[in-house]
């Protein structure tokens, strides 16, 4: 593991000199064209890498015309000259230029994103639900201490605050709603572009596209939490907890499950599986994977056939929680039986309502950017105000009432509600969440709530979302690693765990920016260097 990621550093520092040089190479042949067009210059003012003339730039109009003049054909020879340089690059250096340091920094700070700027709030809605899933996990890994820290974690849990704590596993349903959103309405304006036909042959690379994305940075995550992490704790806690959370057997058996994104079903629920986080990138691989089905339903045979498809699959899902609710009698908060992981929050067949219905809110947002539908609606919520306020205080109701309507189980915990209770909250109320979050956004999304948009929409925002994957593979390996080498218990308070929630964003995040540098970015470049190159144009 050690001599994989020493290679890769050593390809990006390969990288970086190459493109440095090349830089360099750019700049000296752009000034040797440049000296030949300054004694042509007649005092005028210009600066192009460093040259300058100090003279002021005359208003005239014949000096205006020579000017232009002038500047276009710098340009052209510039141009030449990059593409003298660049032409002559080797393909050994292409391949190294793809790890390069300063493309891929730039990458990570670059403010491009999405050409849709209603949509760049997602990536503020993105940094906080990793946050709230860091907080939460945070708070159970208290679990792993000793009976001090125990008792004062119980004290905790018996208050109203902490719901916000406990219930925080509904992030996750927010980045598959996001998850469904953006797969529709990327994927529909390609497809929309294609036939039908063509639609179809493309669906064996977006295959290929997305688990090149997904796989190699979660690779290493387990290579180096398997491999290399146990040395780096000790105690009284660590094995145990690292042996626990990590699962040393099961990714001696099972590591191979990850990579094929089938380990949310296999191993069985009697089973240990390799980094328990990863049930999620499972599902949001094989949710994926029916995506472009349903849009080419929708797209190219029947509109209202599509929707009709995907709200089956809504019923459905739902009907099969329902099911197993009353054979399994899954309680809807903390006291829960032994197979409701596996059988409920890990399955592809409970969660996937969420993701459906991120897909239909991105057909809808498709239809309404693209061939201009919903605009009556648009035009109502953009002029009347109390719509608006209608809209933020159902969104806040609906997710309020899921996260807290459980207080009465924690409040006196033990008590249990009876199976429909159960089976209503466990069917519905991850759909609800979601859809209080979309009605609360919605505002926001068409250019209203300026505080919200620029809490959510900013400069930092954009390098954070990108690294929220990095975040969410690596947290729970951070996680262990803090509550494990713990030594000696102490009493837990809510402004402590805070305190290790906020270091340990910081630490993940962190190594999450090292990551995107060395693996994460390079892997995207190569696959659309040798995967997706460019067509190039005639001179």
């Amino acid at each position: 593991v050690i001599g994989f990621l020493s290679l890769l550093f050593l390809f990006c520092i390969i990288g970086t000199v190459i493109e440095y040089l090349i830089i360099r190479t750019f700049k000296e042949k752009a000034r040797f064209r440049l000296a030949g067009f300054v004694s042509a210059m007649k005092g005028l003012e210009i600066e192009y890498f460093g040259i300058h003339q100090e003279n002021s730039r005359p208003n005239d109009t014949d000096t205006e015309t020579e000017w232009q003049s002038i500047e276009n054909n710098f340009t052209s020879e510039y141009m030449l000259s990059c593409r003298t340089v660049y032409d002559r690059i080797y393909p050994f250096q292409r391949f190294f230029l793809n790890f390069s340091f300063l493309s891929n920094a730039y990458s990570l700070t670059s403010q491009r994103g999405s050409d849709d700027k209603g949509l760049a709030i997602l990536n503020g809605v993105r940094v906080l639900s990793i946050l709230w899933v860091l907080t939460g996990h945070c708070f159970s890994g208290t679990g792993l201490g000793s009976p001090i820290i125990l008792n004062s974690v119980k004290r905790l849990v018996d208050n109203f605050p902490f719901l916000m704590i406990s219930n925080g596993d509904f992030s996750v349903d927010t980045f598959f709603f996001i998850g469904g959103l953006l797969a529709a309405f990327v994927l529909s304006i390609k497809m929309s572009k294609m036939t039908s036909s063509q639609s179809v042959k493309t669906v064996p690379m977006s295959y290929v596209h997305r688990y090149l994305r997904l796989t190699p940075l979660m690779l290493v995550v387990i290579l180096v939490s398997w491999k290399l992490v146990p040395y780096f704790g000790s105690g009284p806690l660590w094995h145990g907890t690292h042996a626990k959370l990590i699962g040393d057997q099961a990714c001696d058996k099972y590591w191979w499950t990850n990579i094929v994104y089938i380990n949310n079903v296999y191993p069985s629920s009697n089973e240990s599986t390799c980094l328990t986080q990863l049930w999620y990138t499972a599902n949001d691989m094989q949710f994926f994977l029916i995506t472009p089905f349903l849009l080419i339903i929708y797209l190219f045979v029947n509109k209202t056939a599509g929707v009709l498809s995907i709200m089956a699959l809504c019923i459905a899902s739902w009907i099969h929680i329902w099911i197993l609710t009353y054979q399994y009698h899954f309680a809807a908060y903390l006291d829960t039986p032994d197979n409701q992981h596996q059988d409920y929050y890990f399955s592809p067949l409970t969660r996937v309502p969420v993701y459906l219905l991120g897909v239909l809110f991105g057909l809808a947002y498709y239809e309404y950017r693209k061939n201009g539908k919903f605009v009556k609606f648009v035009d109502v919520v953009n002029s009347k105000r109390w719509v608006r306020l209608l809209f933020y205080a159902v969104g806040i109701t609906l997710t309020s009432f899921v996260i807290f309507s459980v207080w009465p189980l924690a409040k006196d915990y033990g008590t249990l509600w009876d199976d429909p209770t159960n089976a209503a909250y466990l069917s519905f109320g991850r759909s609800g969440f979601v859809l209080g979050m979309a009605f609360f956004l919605l505002p926001v999304v068409l250019g209203h709530n300026t505080f919200v948009r620029n809490l959510l929409d900013n400069y930092l925002m954009v390098p954070l979302s990108r690294l929220t994957y990095g975040v969410y593979l690596t947290q729970l390996t951070v996680i262990t690693w803090f509550w494990g080498t713990q030594q000696y218990g102490f009493e837990v308070t809510y402004m402590q765990v805070f305190y290790i929630a906020i270091g340990t964003a910081l630490t993940c995040f962190l190594i999450s920016a090292v990551l995107y540098l060395l693996v994460e970015i390079p892997m995207a470049r190569l696959e659309r260097t040798y995967l997706m190159p460019s067509k190039k144009t005639s001179a």
